[in-house]
């Protein structure tokens, strides 16, 4: 093994680690699903997860202007989406305890 792989496998293993350790202290995540996110209904999780997108998270993350190609929607409809995901997140932290 040369220096490069032996420094990427050390990176993975300690990515690995901090995701465990995360994972093992962060509260319980509730069960959103797209579909309770306001503005989004069955046509619009449908075309979500054929490009993709599958949980609140993923659409949480997305690039509106990427999203947009993808679901055939323009970037304002888009923009709004991703911020639904991330308000409905913000807004589900409140309500989850240990």
């Amino acid at each position: 093994m040369n220096l490069i792989t032996i420094s990427l496998v050390a990176n993975i293993l300690y990515l690995q680690s901090l995701i465990t350790m995360i994972l093992q202290t962060s509260p319980p995540i509730v069960d959103l699903e797209i579909n309770d996110i306001e503005g989004i209904g069955p046509t619009t999780t449908k075309k979500l997860k054929e490009a993709g997108i599958v949980s609140v998270m993923d659409l949480a993350v997305a690039s509106a202007e990427e999203l947009a190609i993808d679901i055939n929607s323009s970037k304002e409809s888009a923009a709004t989406f991703v911020k639904g995901a991330q308000k409905l997140l913000r807004d589900s932290k409140r309500y989850v305890s240990r």
